[in-house]
Order: C-alpha cells, then sequence, then structure tokens
C-alpha cells in the first residue's frame, strides 16, 4: 500500500486526486514567472495586513527572482519553510516581505539555513521542516507559534494561509514580485481517519509528527504555508502556527481532490528550533539572554530590549517566563516589548498547582487594567469558557472574580463576560455575580 501510494504521489495530476488546504493562487508552473493570479470562487484573498508574517521564499532562475514555496516568519531574524523547498531554492535563499496587491515588499537575503537532521528528501518520512536566518531583522511583525500548553484552549477555529507571486521581476530592477495571500477553512482530521485504508488515504504515511487537514485547493508553491488557529477573527496578533504544509503538492500547476493533506506539525518540532537557533548565538549574547526573566520583573525596558535584540526571541524559546513576571508586576510596555518579539499571551506556566496564565494572575489580583491589556490582545486562560459560579474559585475565571470583594472585581467581571468568557452564561445573569449586593 505504502508503495501504492508513494507512486501515485509521482503521477500527473489527471491521474490523482490531490487535496491541500494551504490554498493559493494557482500557478502555471512553479518554475515560471506569471503575469495574472487565478482564483476559485472558494477561495479567501485576504487583505494585505491580514497574515502579515507569511512571506515568499524565493529562486534564482536566470537571473530572475520568481516565488518557490511559502513561508511563515517566527521571529525578527528567523523563518520556517518547507525542507523540501531548499532543494529548489538553495540552502540560503532570499525572503519576500511585505510585498501584496501590487506593492513590491522588501527582499531580505538569509545567511544561515538549518534543515531538520532526520529529513530525508522523503515527504512521507516526515521531518519536512527547515530554519532560514535573516541578513538583518525583517520588515514586519512574526507570527506566534503554538506552545506547549496550546491544547488547553478551546473555539478554536482554522485556517490554512499560503502567498503566491503573480508577476516576476529581473534583479537588478527596482520592480518586485507581486504576491496574494490566500487562505481557507481547514478541517482537522484524526490520524486514524487521515491513514484509513483505499487510495484516497494515506496509509502508513502519516506520522505522529504530522497533522492531518481537509478542505480547498492546493496549487504550486504553496508549500511551506501556514495552518492556523484563529482565535479572534481577524486579528492577525492572536493567531497561532501550528503546521508547515508538506504533501501532497503539485509541480504542473493546480490540484484538487478528496485526499487529505500532510502538514508538518511545528508542536513536535519545537525544542530542535530552539536548539537549532540557539547555537549560532554568541556567548555574550547567551548572557543577555539569560537576562530576560529578571529584566521583565523589574520592568527595565532597556534590558528587556537588549536581552530580545542579543537573541532572546531565538525560534520557540518560551517567553511566558518572562511574560508572566510582567504580567504580575504590573508592566504594559515590557509585555508588549515580548508580544512584538512573538510571545504568546495566553501561554501558561507550569507550578506547583499546575498550570497558570498571565489573564488569570491579573483577574485574581483583580488589575483591571491588566485585565482590559491582555483581553486586548487575545489573552485566554484555562476557564475562561466555562459556567459561571460552580461551587468557588478557580472553577472559571469569572467564578474567581466573583468570590473576591471590590470594585475592580465587579469591573473585571465585566470585562471578561463583554470578552466572552463563560460562552452564554453572561446572558443570564447580567453583569454582577450572583448573590452579591
Amino acid at each position: 500500500q505504502q508503495k501504492d501510494v508513494a507512486t501515485m504521489m509521482r503521477l500527473p495530476p489527471c491521474r490523482r486526486w490531490v487535496i491541500a488546504v494551504a490554498v493559493a493562487v494557482c500557478l502555471l508552473h512553479q518554475w515560471m514567472p506569471h503575469s495574472e493570479c487565478f482564483a476559485d470562487e472558494s477561495e479567501d484573498i485576504n487583505p494585505c495586513e491580514r497574515f502579515p508574517y507569511l512571506v515568499s521564499v524565493l529562486r534564482n532562475v536566470d537571473g530572475t527572482q520568481v516565488h518557490g514555496c511559502s513561508g511563515v516568519l517566527v521571529n525578527e531574524r528567523w523563518a520556517i519553510t518547507a525542507a523540501h523547498c531548499l532543494d529548489a531554492a538553495g540552502s540560503n535563499p532570499s525572503i519576500l516581505f511585505g510585498a501584496c496587491d501590487g506593492d513590491s515588499g522588501k527582499v531580505v537575503a538569509t545567511n544561515y539555513a538549518a534543515v531538520h537532521p532526520r529529513w530525508t528528501g522523503l515527504h512521507w518520512e516526515g521531518n519536512d521542516i527547515a530554519l532560514l536566518r535573516l541578513e538583518h531583522g525583517a520588515p514586519q511583525l512574526p507570527g506566534t507559534l503554538l506552545n506547549r500548553n496550546g491544547n488547553e484552549l478551546s473555539g478554536d477555529v482554522y485556517y490554512a494561509s499560503t502567498t503566491t507571486a503573480c508577476e516576476s521581476t529581473e534583479s537588478d530592477e527596482d520592480e518586485g514580485l507581486s504576491v496574494v495571500r490566500r487562505a481557507s477553512a481547514a478541517g482537522a482530521t484524526d490520524r486514524e481517519t487521515c491513514r484509513g485504508t483505499g487510495e484516497e488515504r494515506w496509509g502508513d504515511l502519516i506520522q505522529f509528527s504530522m497533522t492531518c487537514v481537509t478542505g480547498g485547493e492546493i496549487c504550486d508553491g504553496d508549500s511551506g504555508g501556514a495552518l492556523t488557529k484563529l482565535r479572534i477573527g481577524e486579528e492577525p496578533s492572536t493567531d497561532l502556527i501550528t503546521g508547515l504544509a508538506s504533501f501532497p503538492y503539485d509541480e504542473e500547476g493546480c490540484a484538487s481532490a478528496s485526499q487529505p493533506r500532510a502538514f508538518t506539525k511545528l508542536l513536535e518540532y519545537l525544542d530542535w528550533m530552539a536548539q537549532a537557533t540557539e547555537e549560532v548565538l554568541e556567548s555574550s549574547e547567551k548572557e543577555a539572554v539569560a537576562q530576560l526573566p529578571s529584566a521583565a520583573s523589574r520592568g527595565d525596558t532597556d534590558a528587556v530590549k537588549a536581552s530580545l535584540d542579543a537573541g532572546a526571541t531565538i525560534v520557540a524559546r518560551p517567553l511566558a517566563p518572562a511574560f508572566f513576571s510582567a504580567t504580575r508586576a504590573g508592566h504594559i510596555q515590557v509585555l508588549q516589548l515580548l508580544l512584538d518579539a512573538g510571545a504568546d499571551p495566553s501561554e501558561g506556566i507550569q507550578g506547583g498547582r499546575g498550570l497558570s496564565w498571565p489573564l488569570s494572575s491579573a483577574v485574581s489580583a483583580g488589575d483591571v487594567q491588566m485585565v482590559k491589556f491582555l483581553l486586548g490582545v487575545g489573552a485566554r486562560a484555562g476557564g475562561f469558557d466555562r459556567l459561571i459560579y460552580r461551587g468557588g474559585p478557580g472553577e472559571s475565571l469569572v467564578s474567581d472574580a466573583c468570590w473576591r470583594q471590590g470594585d475592580n472585581y465587579d469591573e473585571v467581571v465585566r470585562l471578561l463576560l463583554e470578552a466572552g468568557a463563560c460562552g452564554s452564561c453572561g446572558d443570564a445573569v447580567g453583569p454582577e455575580c450572583p448573590g452579591r449586593d
């Protein structure tokens, strides 16, 4: 069965069914520049400010920069893409930022690449991931990787997104590639269903390090696109990047079918990303990085900036301890610096009583300004969606605030209910806690 599926993947599109969720404009051929874009009616053409962390990994063909693959900016100095994209783009491809809807954007060179050591060149053996270090800071903000406690959150909507170049340019001209960003809703399929039986499933080719999704259409150049959990509608800063498009992909244009598509599950590669990016830091930079938690707790913005500049934002480095410390100390300016560096405001930290979240800490303290700030940047916490007043503090964020006395806690409850905490319970009990005068 594995041989049959592997053979099928090499067939032309007219003889196989292919599905993908990283939906993009269809290119006629990956090796050729194009002057116009095509879209299926089911595709969403996203505004330029949506999915700003998506980039185009370029390849050079006879002196012409053309779109090769999609990629994701996860740090001001690092981007990730599918490892198989570097087979054609080379070990140090340039990356195109910000080009959208006719704007040429900016091309930044890379000077270091780390391909996963267990990448064999065969997609179905997994480990289809590579890191690219930029020569200098990126001109746009990065996306946020799903943290190790991300599965604690509920109510997320999955989208798969990609970039596609519509025009090419000679490398010595001022004009740039025009890029569109496309996305479609994605349905996660459990591993056993994805493996399944028959020619529409992948059998033993699906590894534990992969995520299966269904929906939409796949076009050439979509590899390396992002699987994203959308938590607050159209607000990119709250997105969580969970996967990279791996296979199948079509080298001869666009294809669609009823087969799930495999994404590299980033949660399985956080440790490798942290190790691979930390290896390139100098000893002095590592010392500055180690100062981040204490600088955040003190509210020392200069020291926090120095630590971040030194490399504290290496990919997958947990920023949660520093973020949590700054939350408890009320240092909103520090929190904003950490958010700009890619911190996840909903990431919890492990303590003696289990996981704790920044938002739950602010709620317990009755810090109205901090609660307002955290909710505004999309922070969530365990118990956010539970029903109100189920017996005591700790059952939900709202009940935790209700058990505490003071006008500030009444305001905290109001803010939580306005943000949708505990689902529809706010409609039943109103903005005040039950039993409180």
